[in-house]
């Protein structure tokens, strides 16, 4: 079961739509990517995000939105996903693999999208225990959820913070035959994405086709 918390009804606003509740459903069912040996720790953010990304474009969701959307904008800042419901409810979306500070900017972000009526529902997905585990970072759904009073003073629309634990790994590394060596250090998500094609790992990531 899917954990959530919302700020101001977001997380009951949220699951009235079947496209936002299948869009969380497929996030939690692709596997984490692990790569051994690579990095200090095992779980791969970049091809996380990447296969996350693949899973969006296949759903009809708008990939790196502006928080600003138009040209010539004072600020650049951009999100993960976003998508407009059939009814014109405007839905924002980041995923935050990182630390606490990355997870405070994206509520940042909501906040001003509020305030110039850009986006009219949030929605924040973070890793629970094992990812946090896997990856090394704190901001997952408990450190979330401890500290929803604070968060609770930047947020001024309806607001749904939720956990993506899958409930398996995959490891790129035994998958596709290659060493540890052969992942370049920084890889893009673009990187990422193309050796999922190359080593045809589509399946194993729970992937129909990797759309880049």
């Amino acid at each position: 079961m899917v954990r959530s918390l919302g700020f101001l009804g977001g997380d009951k606003f949220a699951m009235l739509y079947p496209k936002v509740k299948q869009f969380i459903h497929s996030l939690n069912e692709i596997p984490i990517p692990v790569t051994p040996g690579v990095k200090k720790y095992p779980g791969h953010t970049v091809f996380w995000n990447a296969a996350m990304k693949s899973v969006a474009r296949a759903h009809g969701w708008t990939v790196q939105p502006k928080v600003l959307p138009g040209s010539n904008q004072p600020i650049g800042w951009t999100g993960d996903f976003s998508l407009t419901m059939p009814d014109g409810l405007r839905v924002f979306v980041e995923i935050e693999l990182g630390n606490a500070a990355s997870a405070f900017r994206n509520f940042s972000k909501f906040d001003i999208a509020t305030q110039l009526d850009t986006y009219d529902l949030f929605l924040l997905g973070v890793p629970g225990p094992k990812g946090k585990i896997l990856t090394g970072y704190a901001s997952d759904f408990d450190y979330i959820e401890k500290r929803q009073d604070f968060y609770r003073k930047f947020v001024h629309a309806p607001c749904c913070v939720f956990e993506i634990e899958p409930k398996s790994e995959c490891d790129i590394l035994a998958i596709s035959g290659v060493s540890p060596n052969e992942i370049i250090d920084r890889p893009s998500e673009d990187w990422a994405l193309e050796f999922i094609k190359i080593h045809k790992l589509e399946p194993h990531l729970n992937l129909e086709e990797v759309i880049d």
